[in-house]
């Protein structure tokens, strides 16, 4: 005799990032297409940005790449492994403060330029670190609760990021316009957060040589998003200051 399945019992059995994929794909109540955040303008945007300025964001990162290669392969166990080790996650944090600044100025259409990646304003990169681990932690008490809540805060505070570097903000206030930002376009920010992390898997398929287009395309697809609903939230606070 076959084995029945329940539509619960097979939903209860399916991964939860898919069933929420699906139920996204179900639900009326989001269109990527008319509304003040489209997924597709703001990918369509990032890979024109991107082509436009590849020499610049694939030299960036390569050197990055590199940089994080060298140091990673350093013995753990050798005299200088912990040092490198912590070098390498500095590196870490500076390649992504690095390439944020960059896709900001493509964004808008500005020309990103090699001064740009040199120009570190230091006091802005530490609090980026900061809030970097600020975020990390909020993330993970979510994950440890349950599974659904560390996803839903990943989502929520994606772009806190942006909000630091562009609005000059400190930590906790980053994190909040990142909240206000995305209020409303939790689906679409999980949506494009499936589509980035399969963007940098397919780039680290191709012999590791697809990075170099998956992760600056990534911080573009993502300043794009974050210049969007920046961009509908203008006529909120202006009414607000009315």
């Amino acid at each position: 005799m076959p084995v029945q399945y329940s539509k619960n019992s097979i939903i209860s059995q399916l991964n939860p990032i898919f069933v929420l994929f699906l139920l996204y794909l179900s639900s009326n109540r989001f269109n990527l297409m008319n509304n003040s955040l489209s997924l597709k303008d703001a990918f369509s945007s990032a890979w024109t940005a991107f082509k436009t300025h590849m020499s610049t964001f694939v030299t960036v990162t390569f050197v990055f790449l590199v940089l994080g290669i060298l140091l990673g392969s350093v013995d753990r166990n050798h005299i200088y492994g912990p040092t490198a080790s912590i070098i390498n996650i500095f590196i870490s944090f500076l390649a992504a403060y690095v390439m944020i600044r960059l896709s900001l100025v493509a964004s808008r259409g500005g020309v990103p330029l090699w001064k740009d990646a040199l120009t570190i304003k230091w006091s802005e990169f530490g609090w980026y670190i900061f809030a970097s681990i600020l975020t990390s932690l909020i993330q993970g008490i979510g994950f440890a609760l349950l599974i659904i809540p560390g996803l839903y805060l990943i989502t929520r505070l994606a772009i806190f990021n942006f909000a630091l570097i562009d609005e000059n903000l400190l930590p906790l206030d980053s994190i909040k316009r990142s909240w206000e930002l995305t209020r409303g376009h939790f689906w679409q920010m999980f949506l494009a957060g499936v589509i980035i992390v399969a963007i940098n898997i397919v780039g680290a398929m191709l012999f590791g040589v697809g990075i170099l287009v998956s992760s600056p395309l990534s911080f573009l697809f993502s300043a794009f998003i974050y210049d969007r609903l920046r961009n509908a939230s203008m006529p909120a606070l202006e009414e607000q200051s009315a």
